[in-house]
């Protein structure tokens, strides 16, 4: 008889422990598919950083052609401030944090959300 009580109890620890494994189980893979949405966001914003530095430096490589270029040319300041001024200024080119028309809205993908 005790055997078979202590028999019983094994039984019923191991069927426990079977549904604790696959409640884990079932976390794990809902935490690893989180992670791969979560790296291949990174991935496309380290490619968002990459393209963004690169037209940075080139959009840097253009302004200092233009200052090298006004510097060397004498009529380059010759031109009517007071109307650039109207349709929103001229400096816009030469200000990095307001180039209003290079600006480009970036796009999120809404399939990877997160689960809660």
């Amino acid at each position: 008889m005790r055997k078979q009580k202590h028999l019983d109890d094994l039984t019923a620890q191991a069927a426990n422990l079977g549904a604790e494994n696959n409640h884990i189980l079932t976390n794990i893979n809902h935490v690893t598919q989180l992670y791969l949405n979560v790296e291949a966001d990174n991935s496309v914003l380290r490619a968002q950083i990459s393209e963004l530095n690169h037209r940075l430096k080139s959009l840097t490589d253009i302004i200092s052609c233009m200052r090298l270029d006004g510097a060397a040319s004498p009529g380059f300041d010759d031109y009517d401030h007071d109307h650039d001024q109207m349709i929103g200024g001229g400096d816009d080119l030469f200000s990095p944090w307001s180039l209003v028309h290079v600006k480009q809205p970036i796009m999120a993908s809404s399939d990877h959300g997160f689960m809660y």
